[in-house]
């Protein structure tokens, strides 16, 4: 068998530091919301657009995730508590309040 590959779609990584004033506004929102301190971690995705985003405006990009592991994110029995939208959704809103640049 031969196989040929295209490359069709992709986007480069990118790294937001963790004294960005972004992650630290997140970092504080989110502390307050459930408690305790979040553990910065690496983690992969494919929206291949935030590293132009990064690039090109010049901005760190920065996704906050609101789900538990047993939500089974993306598989045939998702779910997904009010808990966690409502405890997002917060916040979200001390995000705003925190973040300057």
């Amino acid at each position: 068998m031969k196989v040929e590959v295209e490359p069709y779609e992709g986007g480069e990584g990118f790294l937001i530091p963790i004294t960005s004033p972004a992650f630290q506004a997140a970092s504080k929102a989110m502390e307050e919301v459930y408690g305790i301190k979040p553990v910065p971690s690496r983690g992969g995705g494919s929206i291949a657009v935030l590293a132009d985003m990064q690039k090109i405006l010049g901005i760190d990009p920065l996704l906050m995730g609101f789900g538990l592991e047993r939500d089974c994110i993306h598989s045939p029995n998702e779910s997904y508590l009010l808990k966690q939208f409502y405890a997002g959704m917060e916040s979200l809103a001390l995000f705003y309040k925190y973040y300057q640049k």
